[in-house]
């Protein structure tokens, strides 16, 4: 059995080959960030499923639903877009596509539904997630630290959402402004926040956050880095800083990393405080 998956976010490229490893082993996947080497393996070797999002590198999400259906391929195609509605995607694909479709953010156990349904795989409830977003926190048993995720991109914060779900408390804002609430609201250990947002910048949170909140650990990220950036990032006091696109194994890292030295800078704050009192 053979998927291909297509999208130039490599975090959700990763998250899409997790959420199949985890509902079928046997399945063997081509990751693509580039539609026009995509388009070149689907018609040179017909997968079973084709995964894509609508927004790529090379040729447009558009332009290859087209020239599929002109090509009148019997493969089932799973769309997922935040930027398109169903009816949308279905003017492009006409109606010689064997079309799906998602809108993003989508939850974990609507995507485990339709792949399984469509390759036929028997429905596992163990691989459905079981955390439940209340208002915009998701919250597990036994939690190893608080998790925010800072960014005004649906999609990213998702993503994040779906792999750090079960690993932290998770709680995710589109805004600085909720950001510093949700920090005083719930004593956030780590803050995860995109550089350029609308209304406040990331450096921005970064400087109210540790006046505020010192303890409370921050990573920067962005796709324009500059020196300036990353120097007045690193001497407000940010925990790290990671360029887009990144890998998930890089973000889990950096998170880990954040999350003990918060847990030392708490203990060595709660002693300090020991030692006044006494």
């Amino acid at each position: 059995m053979r998927i291909i998956l297509l999208d130039d976010e490599p975090m959700l490229l990763e998250l899409y080959q997790d959420l199949i490893h985890k509902a079928c082993k046997t399945v063997t996947m081509l990751p693509f960030k580039n539609a026009d080497e995509a388009l070149r393996e689907l018609l040179h070797a017909p997968p079973d499923m084709f995964i894509t999002d609508i927004n790529h590198v090379g040729l447009n999400g558009r332009e290859m639903l087209q020239l599929l259906a002109r090509r009148k391929v019997s493969f089932p195609i799973l769309v997922t877009t935040g930027n398109l509605t169903e009816n949308e995607v279905r003017k492009y694909g006409g109606t010689e596509l064997n079309l799906l479709f998602l809108s993003k953010p989508f939850k974990v156990e609507d995507f485990n539904r339709l792949f399984e349904t469509v390759l036929k795989i028997p429905h596992d409830p163990a691989t459905a997630d079981q955390s439940k977003t209340i208002k915009n926190q998701t919250k597990t048993p036994n939690p190893r630290g608080k998790l925010l995720i800072v960014d005004d991109e649906d999609h990213i914060r998702m993503a994040m959402r779906m792999v750090f779900g079960k690993e932290y408390d998770f709680f995710e804002a589109e805004d600085g402004p909720t950001a510093i609430e949700l920090v005083n609201q719930h004593d956030i250990d780590v803050v995860v926040s995109n550089i350029r947002k609308v209304g406040m910048s990331g450096l921005e949170l970064l400087e109210q956050l540790k006046i505020s909140k010192p303890d409370t650990e921050v990573i920067l990220c962005t796709g324009h880095e500059t020196n300036d950036t990353l120097r007045k990032a690193l001497q407000l006091g940010a925990s790290d800083y990671l360029n887009k696109p990144f890998e998930l194994s890089t973000m889990r890292d950096a998170i880990s990393k954040a999350m003990r030295k918060n847990a030392v800078a708490r203990e060595k704050t709660a002693a300090l405080r020991k030692y006044k009192c006494d």
